[in-house]
């Protein structure tokens, strides 16, 4: 994924488009306050920045649509998201199109999208397999999934950080992002599979059925440890309301209280007759069918939830082999791919079965995914419309009790039967409580059983993610990378070179290891060390990125590299600038950019680099990678707008 065209929209209807060329160096260089810093906050904000961070001035008043044209390895995709009115950070409203070649719109009048819509389809063409990073136990922060937004944190270096001594990368003093950039970095590189991920999502989904399950098995212990003495106690209650003898002798062992208490709930309330008042037995009967029928429907609203439940799983586990299906990039639509290696894209010959059955088994998983996508939504919509009609019964019991109620108010005999009534319905209902609870008791050994074999589960599934493995592939990679820094380091002859140079992601730094101590970033001298050690750790993971094809833009934005060997306002004419160069720092901006073409040649046509800077200099490869000069009434935004908003 590489940058063709930014692309600015009027007010009027106007457009305003920036090439780039890809797989090179590009350069826009320019005076001061002529927009070149706004183009990272602008790829920022199309890319789905939750906050518009473009300064308020001239831009914001002028612009009403920012666009960006990507281009994919097999298309283009086509970006555009509203400028936020004055009073709001962001907006929702966005554009997107995609075709294999995509032709920049004329005019945008209305969004076609949302930005959720836009970071997704981002994250999914860039290769980012759906995953999600767990902290280590011990840690509160919440988990994380990786989508393009952090993918973008490794291709921007603002005027601000690009020599910073405190932070290497874009937005790292942010609150969290730090946390982010050390928890993505690992899938980036590649150290953390998609399969580790999946397999991590399924722990975490096990885990969540494994504590309900121990939760249940708790409650039915405790039930199960009151035993006998409970069942005295309701016994006697039982006796002192008259459902029972009060000279019968207590039951000397559960099955024979079992057998009473089975008798006792068949109880019948309609012995009361009300004097005079037979309208509150006809309320009692209407009463007592709409309990029925509340807690019928409640039982059906219990079975469908597990039966959610189940499907859910099912989908699940389609999901997993979805996952692991895109990971390979086998998942696809069309089966005019039928006659290529579904592994490697060649061309065949002839059409060979096992293709065919790969496709028709690629075809199998996503009809069970639609088809039971569409199972669960009308599953949720009948437990819905359950839980609307189990509502409106409530308020019907709700109204009947009081109906019967105010008629027993009416008539004191009324009322002490009704007491009596009551205290007869309350141990009734404890009684029948406490056998269903016996019933649940039942299911004890199957709750164990259930238990341990999650657990078993679970433990096996840890087992295929260790992380000493992880961290030992972390460290091979960083290993990998400190060869291309120390070797760079020495190029540019910074200070603490012949040293190796390593990145530290624990503290998200830059650390030299000399002879005596390790020396991070922050500890180092000069601006210009600053400055360079940020280029060299970023163009050493890029050029790991683009080598391991990890899923991760193609570009590296870099804002104002010769900051530091002059102060910008004072020299806007580019002949002054070199003039007022010494030697040394001459020799020291022309190593920084002979380094930037290098690496950009080395990985051509996969890497882009795009260059932010006041300098001008002389050098014919710097002249020929310069694609935008604003100077004089040259900027990014054309004199002709600024009129049309003065």
């Amino acid at each position: 994924m590489q940058i063709k065209n930014i692309v600015l929209y009027s007010h009027s209807g106007k457009s305003r488009i920036l090439d780039f060329d890809l797989g090179s160096v590009n350069i826009v260089t320019g005076a001061s306050k002529r927009g070149k810093s706004a183009l990272i906050d602008i790829i920022e904000y199309c890319f789905g920045s939750n906050e518009c961070r473009i300064a308020e001035g001239i831009i914001r008043r002028t612009v009403k649509w920012f666009g960006i044209r990507l281009q994919l390895p097999n298309g283009q995709i086509f970006i555009a998201r509203e400028n936020p009115p004055i009073d709001q950070k962001s907006t929702n409203r966005a554009y997107i199109k995609q075709q294999d070649i995509v032709s920049i719109p004329k005019e945008i009048k209305e969004p076609n999208t949302t930005i959720e819509a836009v970071i997704q389809t981002l994250t999914k063409q860039i290769g980012i397999s759906p995953n999600l990073y767990i902290p280590p136990q011990g840690h509160t922060r919440e988990p994380i999934e990786a989508n393009i937004k952090h993918a973008l944190l490794f291709c921007l270096q603002a005027q601000e950080e690009v020599a910073s001594k405190n932070n290497l990368f874009h937005r790292q003093s942010d609150a969290f992002l730090s946390f982010a950039i050390k928890d993505t970095l690992p899938y980036f590189l590649g150290a953390l599979r998609a399969d580790d991920l999946a397999i991590k999502q399924e722990i975490k989904r096990k885990n969540t059925i494994l504590r309900k399950l121990k939760r249940e098995l708790n409650e039915a212990e405790m039930i199960e440890g009151e035993g006998i003495s409970k069942a005295t106690i309701l016994f006697e209650e039982a006796k002192s309301v008259g459902l029972i003898d009060e000279y019968k002798k207590n039951p000397v062992s559960l099955e024979e209280y079992i057998r009473e208490f089975n008798e006792i709930v068949k109880w019948d309330p309609k012995q009361f007759d009300y004097p005079e008042n037979d309208r509150v037995n006809l309320l009692r009967d209407e009463l007592r069918k709409l309990q029925k029928e509340y807690f019928e429907k409640k039982e059906r609203v219990k079975s469908a939830k597990v039966f959610e439940n189940e499907v859910s799983g099912y989908m699940g586990e389609l999901e997993h082999q979805r996952l692991r299906l895109e990971t390979i990039n086998l998942f696809k639509d069309s089966e005019k791919e039928i006659e290529k290696c579904p592994l490697c894209s060649s061309q065949l010959n002839k059409t060979y079965d096992p293709i065919k059955k790969i496709y028709a088994n690629l075809r199998r998983v996503k009809n069970n995914l639609a088809k039971t996508e569409k199972e669960k939504t009308k599953i949720r919509n009948y437990i819905n419309n359950l839980e609307d009609e189990l509502a409106e019964l409530k308020m019907k019991i709700r109204i009947k009790e009081a109906e019967i109620k105010d008629l027993i108010l009416q008539n004191e005999a009324t009322q002490t039967l009704n007491d009596k009534y009551l205290k007869i319905s309350r141990v009734v209902g404890r009684i029948s409580l406490w056998l269903d609870s016996l019933k649940l008791n039942d299911n004890l050994s199957g709750l164990r059983e259930n238990i341990r074999v999650l657990e078993n589960e679970i433990e096996e599934l840890e087992k295929k993610i260790d992380a000493e493995k992880v961290q030992e592939k972390i460290d091979s990679i960083l290993s990998r990378l400190s060869l291309d820094m120390t070797k760079w380091s020495d190029e540019l002859k910074l200070e603490h070179s012949n040293n190796p140079v390593r990145l530290d992601l624990n503290k998200l730094t830059v650390v030299v290891d000399n002879s005596e101590r390790p020396i991070p970033l922050n500890r180092m001298g000069s601006a210009e060390n600053w400055l360079a050690y940020h280029l060299i750790s970023h163009l050493a993971l890029h050029k790991f990125f683009v080598e391991k094809s990890r899923p991760i833009p193609n570009f590296l934005i870099i804002d104002q590299p010769t900051q530091v060997y002059y102060p910008t306002e004072n020299y806007e004419d580019k002949k002054e600038f070199i003039n007022n160069l010494n030697d040394e720092d001459r020799q020291a901006v022309n190593r920084i950019f002979k380094l930037l073409f290098d690496v950009c040649d080395m990985l051509s046509p996969n890497f882009q680099i795009i260059v932010l800077d006041h300098a001008d200099l002389p050098d014919k490869k710097y002249q020929s990678a310069v694609k935008h000069r604003w100077r004089e009434d040259k900027a990014l935004i054309p004199a002709d707008w600024i009129n049309e908003v003065s």
